[in-house]
């Protein structure tokens, strides 16, 4: 069976198991929506926690930069990693003991203002909906290449994998759903990253793939003696073809640390993942299920390295080959529009170079196509996009929940209509919920960048929203909720402002060069959260202290 064949036959296997566990049971009351209406034992909310957590930008997007750039893909394992202990810490013990279930009902109730919380809900479907953005063009990626189709009706039809998904169940089918496609997204990544490694280093084991030594068919496929260290290798054939050297960077040290900064704070103030865990019954359980669910998390990136390693082999092999006609996987990958001559990439680089009369190849296809450039069997390519089908649908399905919730919860009912039905709340979330997929999947066609730097923008939204808040409502028991609220405004709006100006407004000046402080729009929100607390702290002083009754602080853990 060729490629496409083995990919339709996997990918409908795994969405087969998905829907069954979905269509279990069915939404009984808006709560219901938004939160399980059991317990859920905390290892597989854990793992559910984990496949909402590893999305396209994990799977697809994270290895093309890193391939391109150790530097530049480094600022997002090490942000994101420690940005996930943080939230482990931060959310499990304290936050939890508020009693809610989503990030703006714990701002109106820790600081007494419904104004508050409503900011909180504004900012949250901002945040969501370019973090939702991403996921849709990712898996708008696989469906380009493997249906085919075109890539902007392959983003629509991503849209409508992800809402299908998302309304057959509740979130207690949701979670068992996304324990479900953790096991497909993480095992079919660690086939993946196994078959690469021991195609070129003879060990399976990927874990090793930065300290081995190239094998028998890597060494003939780069041309370079049996036992080379595989990073020096492909680090020292990168400039000959044209691909950046392995340790090149844009970035100045003030923006790897801003960034990295910025990816921490965010990640600890996501709201869909605050939300997740402010939906355990109890604090303890919230705190061993953000365990298992980093546990999981550094599991999966461990072997992102070696999958970024092998997708550089893979460029370099095909551009040292010589081969006057293109490769079958450059054919395959030109009709998807992911590869041609005059390719605009959704970055500041001009795409990646294949060495094939000037074509490129998008940044957040290399990891994809890197099977298929090192020549593995066709099952190898199938499970490889099965798995970031299931990353994107994952991802996507928890940010759909926590749009809906947002906009129909949070804002709609929490501040203009309390007497809401739930009935009626529940056909409100998922009418603008579906609205709001659309929108996102109009922004996916024209992103403001890579899939991992989209996300890494919205993580730095968050960062500048909600972090200086979350942290004052912890520890600082003056904080008001005046102090918050223009806290959230001030940081929200000047991230928005930077951002939209660098990949909006002038996309032409977003360089080093014309950045302030030579932070760029990825790190800004560390900036962003900086204003946020300095107004917040500056409010709350310079007002009242909060009544008696305003101050709901979480207890000690």
């Amino acid at each position: 069976m060729d490629v496409r064949t083995w990919t339709w036959l996997v990918v409908a296997a795994s969405f087969a198991g998905y829907l069954l566990v979905l269509v279990r049971a069915r939404i009984r009351g808006a709560g219901a929506f938004y939160r399980p209406v059991r317990r859920v034992w905390p290892p597989a909310a854990g793992v559910a926690a984990a496949a909402g957590w590893i999305s396209a930008a994990s799977y697809l997007s994270l290895g093309g930069a890193l391939a391109l750039s150790a530097p530049d893909g480094a600022v997002y394992l090490v942000g994101w990693t420690l940005g996930f202990a943080l939230l482990a810490l931060l959310v499990a013990p304290y936050l939890r003991r508020t009693g809610r279930h989503t990030l703006p009902q714990l701002m109106a109730e820790r600081f007494g203002s419904p104004a508050a919380g409503a900011v909180a809900a504004a900012c949250a479907v901002l945040v969501t909906f370019t973090y939702l953005s991403a996921q849709l063009r990712g898996a708008a990626i696989v469906l380009a290449r493997f249906v085919p189709l075109p890539l902007p009706d392959a983003v629509f039809v991503s849209a409508a994998m992800v809402l299908v998904y998302t309304t057959l169940g509740r979130l207690r089918s949701l979670t068992g759903g996304q324990v479900a496609q953790y096991l497909v997204l993480a095992g079919a990544f660690f086939v993946l990253a196994g078959a690469l490694t021991f195609e070129l280093t003879g060990s399976p084991l990927p874990q090793g793939a930065v300290f081995a030594g190239l094998g028998g068919r890597g060494a003939a496929l780069l041309g370079q003696p049996v036992g080379q260290p595989l990073v020096e290798a492909v680090g020292r054939l990168g400039e000959a073809f044209g691909v950046p050297a392995l340790g090149e960077s844009e970035r100045g040290p003030a923006d790897w640390i801003a960034s990295t900064l910025a990816l921490v704070a965010g990640t600890a103030a996501l709201p869909h993942m605050v939300s997740r865990f402010l939906s355990m019954p109890r604090a303890s359980e919230a705190r061993r299920s953000a365990a298992f669910a980093l546990g999981f998390i550094v599991l999966f990136y461990s072997a992102v390295p070696a999958v970024a390693l092998a997708a550089r082999a893979g460029l370099l092999a095909s551009a040292r080959s010589g081969e006057k006609a293109s490769p079958a996987w450059i054919e395959a990958w030109r009709a998807s529009g992911l590869v041609s001559k005059g390719l605009e990439a959704p970055t500041r680089r001009p795409g990646v170079p294949l060495g094939q009369g000037g074509e490129r190849m998008d940044p957040d296809a290399l990891v994809l196509a890197a099977p298929e450039m090192l020549k593995l069997p066709p099952w190898v390519v199938a499970i490889a996009a099965a798995g970031a089908l299931a990353a994107a649908v994952s991802a996507g399905a928890g940010l759909v929940l926590s749009l809906g919730a947002a906009a129909a919860r949070d804002l709609l009912k929490g501040t203009l209509l309390p007497r809401l039905s739930d009935r009626t709340e529940l056909r409100i979330s998922r009418a603008t919920a579906t609205g709001l997929t659309v929108l996102a999947a109009l922004l996916a066609l024209r992103p403001p960048g890579t899939v991992v730097e989209t996300v890494g923008l919205a993580f730095g939204l968050a960062g500048a929203a909600f972090f200086p808040a979350l942290l004052a409502g912890v520890l600082w028991r003056r904080a008001t909720g005046r102090g918050a609220l223009w806290g959230m405004v001030a940081g929200a709006g000047f991230t928005i402002g930077y951002v939209h100006w660098f990949r909006f407004v002038h996309p032409e000046l977003d360089r080093p060069a014309h950045w302030w402080l030579g932070i760029s729009p990825e790190g800004i929100g560390v900036a962003g959260a900086l204003l946020g607390a300095a107004v917040l702290v500056s409010v709350s002083l310079l007002g009242p202290p909060p009544a008696g009754g305003e101050v709901r602080a979480p207890g000690p853990p």
